[in-house]
Order: C-alpha cells, then structure tokens, then sequence
C-alpha cells in the first residue's frame, strides 16, 4: 500500500489521526507500506506503533519536504 496521509501543509489533520493509522498498520501482517510523511508526527506514530523502518528517503511533494517511509509490517 502507498499513501499520502493528510497533513498540516496541505490538509489540518489530528495527531490521533496517524495514531489510528499505525494501529491499522499494524494489523496488516506481511504487507509493506509506504507512506509521503510531511510532517514528523506520521513517523513518531509509526515508531511507537513499534513497526520497523525499513528505509527512509528525503523527497519533496512541490515545495515541501517530506519523507517516503518504507515499512514492512511483521
């Protein structure tokens, strides 16, 4: 799955929002997921969701930076 959750730069999004999403995540066993981060909470929320980071790369939706994160959910 790839996704570009909502966040502040483009859409105001709760930051339970990325919490209910890696608890989702989470449930998926043996799918990988990419998720457009453009703001540091979708990957706290990933990490306290204790799934593993595969790879993290800098990339730019227009003109804000984000990060293309890579998980393999276990």
């Amino acid at each position: 799955m790839v996704t570009n959750p909502p966040y502040g730069e483009r859409l105001a999004a709760p930051a339970s929002l990325y919490t209910q999403l890696a608890a989702a995540l989470s449930r998926l066993p043996g799918h990988r997921v990419a998720l457009l981060a453009g703001t540091p909470d979708i990957e706290h929320a990933m990490h306290n969701a204790r799934l593993p980071l595969e790879r993290a790369l800098t990339v730019f939706n227009g003109p804000i930076e984000c990060r293309l994160l890579d998980y393999q959910i276990p």
